[in-house]
């Protein structure tokens, strides 16, 4: 699991950014809101610009769609 393996991985690792893109990729892809929510704040933790402030927004329409 791209989501397990992103926690797991050391934050420096180029593999752990991979997963962290190809969770984003998948659920962006299908719809996962969730899952884009999560790998937006792993891609935020591993300093990505940009993506707490779209998981925030994400969060939010998530949400109201509740």
């Amino acid at each position: 699991m791209p989501d397990t393996a992103a926690q797991l991985s050391n934050t420096a690792s180029n593999t752990c950014v991979v997963w962290v893109e190809t969770m984003r990729n998948l659920a962006s892809r299908s719809g996962m809101r969730e899952l884009a929510l999560r790998s937006l704040l792993h891609g935020a933790a591993l300093g990505n610009d940009g993506a707490a402030a779209a998981a925030a927004m994400l969060a939010a329409e998530t949400e109201l769609s509740r």
